[in-house]
């Protein structure tokens, strides 16, 4: 067991520092071996005699019990604020949220697109096909019309693809889902009281 010095009001106590007797609060106490304590009291400098301190025991409090004493106490957050920063980076969901309503807008106007070039490329394939009196300056004229045709249709799925590859991340849906998990959890945070061990000195 260890033992505290103190007066018979108890609310001044005695430590030592730096090797000298002190007076302190309760809570900067220190504690003592019976031994040292008595001692110390009986040694005191007279202008703390007139104190009339004494030895007492400090009860000894278990890891159990000061466990039991913190147990359901916890600390709940009733006024929470979202900071400007926080509604900063959901302005910029919000944001992508738009870039994902453009996204799916260019891939339907792409997929016209390539539809009508598709056409534009059957129709030209055809009249090469069943044009049989077509001569040279009309064959570079069709062969140039395939070209153009073609250099527009890979253009168009170039674009498409990289469009797809950003719906596909789902980038708008993902940050907006994990951003307002994140925000309620700190409107909704709590603290567990820790079971603290009182620290000897």
């Amino acid at each position: 067991m260890d033992y505290a010095i103190c007066n018979q009001q108890k609310d001044v106590y005695i430590k030592l520092k730096d090797g000298k007797v002190e007076t302190c609060p309760k809570n900067q106490m220190q504690r003592f071996e019976y031994s040292k304590a008595k001692n110390l009291v009986d040694n005191l400098p007279k202008t703390l005699k007139r104190f009339h301190f004494t030895v007492i025991p400090i009860p000894e409090i278990s890891s159990a019990e000061r466990k039991a004493k913190n147990e359901n106490k916890i600390i709940v957050c009733k006024d929470y604020q979202v900071p400007q920063s926080v509604t900063e980076w959901m302005k910029k969901v919000e944001g992508l949220n738009m870039l994902a309503i453009d996204a799916n807008k260019r891939k339907n106007q792409l997929l016209a697109n390539l539809s009508n070039v598709d056409k534009q490329l059957s129709n030209c394939l055809h009249d090469i096909e069943l044009d049989k009196n077509k001569n040279a300056c009309a064959g570079y004229m069709s062969y140039k019309t395939v070209r153009e045709i073609m250099k527009r249709r890979r253009s168009i799925k170039d674009e498409l693809s990289v469009v797809q590859s950003l719906l596909d991340l789902n980038l708008a849906g993902i940050a907006e889902n994990k951003l307002q998990k994140t925000v309620q959890r700190l409107e909704e945070r709590t603290f567990n009281i820790r079971d603290v061990d009182e620290i000897l000195l």
